[in-house]
């Protein structure tokens, strides 16, 4: 079975981009980004747009627990409010969530959140999910933690009767759903989830379930394991349909300063030969991170990951 034919981009692997301001997490951020906003953002996704990556991401949490502010902080802007927001900024650009959490909501309400974004950016949403890890947060919004799996399952289950039929018809163990209308329609005839997550059940869940995975920063090596255990897994699940496998790097084009993290600081071609490992090993979108010490140095790395690092990658054989 061939996993590299993007059922979004035709062969070969397309660049997407982790917008920041939408949280002010001081774990992935740089400094100067806590001063910035709305006019900000939409700057940053009309560039993201002209660099021709192929899709732009933000993160999904209703609330952070008082003891987590001091390290990933409290700003964590809406996700579909904020998606919907770049949609009228842009016009191509895809728009993935990475990840929501349907288990804090109705399937139903996200299936209707995610319909109309849809339909208000002209088909270019993809759907990413996951079962969320903040303890606090599920007791906050009375969800039973131990059972995030299994609703995160049933939700998706849900969420594609949702997006395939205007009145869908399912039961789950927690949900019976029947002569319910959910409109407007999508755009897109199959609205793409992409599952994140690491652990074997996560991929399980992905290979089963998704239309493609998005990994939770791992290493290299660590993706490859995680990468064999979803090839495997599908074999289990056999289907005609294609499968997204993603990858996640930080980077820096330029050897002049480090955040002092996992972000690779390197020339244009060193960053290049260590996205093309992903690429040869099986990887057809690549989410990218860029650090950087102003705005006008963050703009001026996406263009030239545009004009001068992307046209180096080559698609896999």
């Amino acid at each position: 079975m061939a996993y590299t034919q993007s059922i979004l981009a035709g062969p070969g692997t397309v660049l997407g981009f982790s917008l920041p301001f939408t949280t002010h997490n001081i774990l992935s951020g740089d400094p100067w980004q806590a001063g910035c906003g709305v006019e900000e953002m939409v700057t940053v996704a009309r560039q993201a747009e002209s660099s021709g990556f192929f899709y732009l991401s933000t993160p999904d949490h209703i609330m952070i627990p008082r003891d987590l502010e001091p390290v990933v902080g409290s700003i964590w802007y809406d996700t579909v409010a904020t998606l919907g927001y770049l949609a009228a900024s842009t016009s191509r650009i895809r728009l993935l969530s990475h990840i929501y959490v349907p288990s804090y909501r109705h399937p139903l309400g996200t299936a209707k959140a995610f319909s109309t974004l849809d339909k208000l950016s002209g088909g270019r949403v993809i759907l990413g999910v996951g079962t969320g890890h903040f303890l606090d947060e599920f007791n906050t919004l009375g969800v039973p933690y131990e059972q995030r799996g299994e609703l995160t399952d049933e939700a998706i289950d849900i969420l594609r009767a949702a997006f395939s039929d205007e009145y869908p018809e399912i039961k789950t163990r927690h949900w019976d759903i029947k002569n319910q209308a959910i409109a407007p329609r999508p755009v897109q005839q199959h609205l793409p989830i992409w599952v994140g997550g690491a652990a074997l059940p996560a991929l399980r869940r992905a290979a089963q379930r998704g239309d493609g995975w998005l990994p939770m920063l791992p290493s290299y090596d660590q993706w490859l394991e995680q990468v064999a255990t979803l090839r495997k897994l599908r074999e289990q699940y056999p289907t005609d349909t294609a499968f997204d496998i993603g990858a996640w790097q930080s980077i820096h084009i330029g050897e002049d300063w480090s955040p002092g993290d996992d972000t690779l600081c390197a020339s244009i071609d060193q960053i290049a030969e260590q996205l093309q490992r992903y690429i040869t090993a099986g990887a057809n979108h690549i989410q990218l991170q860029v650090r950087s010490r102003s705005l006008a140095e963050l703009l001026e790395q996406m263009q030239c990951i545009g004009t001068e690092l992307a046209p180096l990658l080559q698609p896999s054989q």
